[in-house]
């Protein structure tokens, strides 16, 4: 989708200045005039460039100004983190707004501007590629929800150089940061985003969840504001298409803040619980927990659009799994099966298939059960109309008739390893004290019926 992006900076800050001259290099601008701006602007077809003599945090205004003269669908604000605690050189991404009852930089106390969660996810992924090759000592960073301008209307968000003055008047920081920002004219909008609730001024696991899922992060309100309800649904409001809310760290487990955001109708997750179904659709995930409340889902395969509800045999699954679960989790991998797992571990036999292909996926996938219970058992299979017949031989050993061949207690083990023992010049074999147990399971290898199809 191509973008319409105003990028506010301010001749108070050397990091935005630094930023600001990358930008007009980079750029084909043109100069213009607007009777409610006090200074020139520069605009072209994607961008409108505006440098304020005020500090950006006091900005509450700007997006209504900048919308009488530009049709922008998102503002971005250059500008230098400071930081005398944390000597790191950063490139840092947040969202302006006070979460708190104080507004020491700008803004209001309790008030957000509308996040941007799609292009803050972009912008950290475009300075982590061009800071590889022009400033690879700077760590790339989320942060909280912090200071103003904390009225914007617009979805909008902070870039930042830090955290001292010789970083923000780095050329190749200042290069770094344009180039990101001119990436964002081309910006797909996804359906689902969420807030994060958790964690500190810096945010390191939120980070890492954007760099490592498909997940897409708005308004971040760490441990030491999180006792306002309202402002919790207040950042739900102001991050474009909020879906869920991801919980962090352990703050968010305690049972008092677990019976308040139970006040909230949103659904939470905890990082585990978005990492078991990433890349799945977000819009997919409430049908898919409904299929088995008591279970955990998890998926380790591509992106997918729909999937198909189907039920194997569970005396079946369960033999498998007994037989080598290791192996069976690999199958369920290899086929791009959503599965879940009880609290003790164990398997559901209740698997979400892709629907691309599915009867061809469906029969791969129990056969390849047949080839892990075929490792350890002798087993025999034919294909019928609908389903798999398959029989199984499980030898299993009699204490009763080795006792009856003259065996000790202390003998048995070198039989059940398979060995032959001597006894009175008579040769006792294994098979001779063992039985032979026989199981049978119908296994469906045909799709059900499309009314168990999950789709977007």
């Amino acid at each position: 989708m191509n973008q319409k992006i105003a990028i506010i900076t301010t001749s108070t800050d050397v990091a935005s200045e630094n930023i600001e001259n990358e930008l007009k290099s980079k750029l084909n601008l043109e100069e213009k005039t607007y009777n409610g701006l006090n200074n020139p602007y520069y605009l072209n077809d994607n961008f409108l460039l505006y440098e304020s003599n005020k500090k950006q945090l006091n900005l509450n205004n700007i997006d209504r100004v900048i919308s009488k003269i530009f049709d922008v669908d998102l503002i971005v604000f250059p500008s230098r983190h400071s930081s005398e605690k944390r000597n790191q050189k950063t490139f840092s991404v947040h969202t302006p707004g006070n979460p708190g009852e104080e507004a020491l930089y700008g803004g209001n106390k309790f008030s957000l501007s509308m996040s941007a969660p799609f292009a803050m996810k972009k912008a950290l992924k475009s300075l982590e590629r061009y800071s590889k090759e022009l400033a690879p000592e700077f760590e790339v960073t989320l942060e909280c929800t912090h200071h103003g301008p904390s009225e914007i209307n617009i979805p909008c968000f902070f870039i930042e150089i830090g955290s001292s003055k010789k970083e923000w008047k780095n050329k190749d920081a200042g290069k770094v940061v344009a180039e990101s920002i001119i990436d964002l004219k081309d910006l797909e909008r996804e359906d689902s985003a969420a807030i994060s609730l958790g964690g500190g001024h810096y945010s390191p696991r939120q980070t890492r969840l954007l760099f490592e899922t498909e997940t897409y992060l708005g308004h971040i309100i760490p441990d030491y504001q999180l006792e306002n309800l309202d402002i919790i649904k207040k950042a739900l409001e102001k991050t474009l298409n909020s879906k869920f809310i991801h919980l962090c760290r352990e703050k968010t487990k305690k049972e008092e803040f677990r019976e308040k955001i139970n006040k909230i109708d949103y659904p939470s997750y905890r990082e585990k619980h978005i990492r078991a179904l990433d890349p799945i659709p977000f819009s997919l995930w409430k049908k898919i927990h409904e299929i088995e409340k008591d279970c955990t889902p998890f998926y380790f395969g591509k992106k997918q659009q729909e999937f198909s509800h189907e039920v194997i045999d569970k005396k079946f699954m369960d033999y498998v799994e007994k037989i080598d679960r290791k192996k069976l989790i690999e199958s369920i991998k290899e086929h791009e099966l959503v599965h879940y797992r009880y609290q003790n571990g164990e398997i559901s036999n209740n698997l979400l298939f892709p629907v691309e292909g599915l009867q061809k996926n469906k029969i791969s996938f129990i056969n390849s059960c047949i080839d892990i219970i075929k490792q350890k058992r002798n087993a025999y299979v034919s294909k019928g109309e609908k389903v798999f017949l398959i029989e199984i031989e499980e030898k299993r050993f009699n204490p009763g008739k080795a006792k009856k061949l003259g065996l000790t207690e202390k003998q048995f083990g070198e039989l059940t390893s398979g060995q032959e023992i001597e006894i009175a010049g008579n040769t006792i074999t294994p098979a001779m004290v063992h039985n032979i147990i026989k199981k049978k399971f119908e296994v469906n290898y045909l799709p059900i019926n499309k009314k168990e199809v999950i789709r977007i």
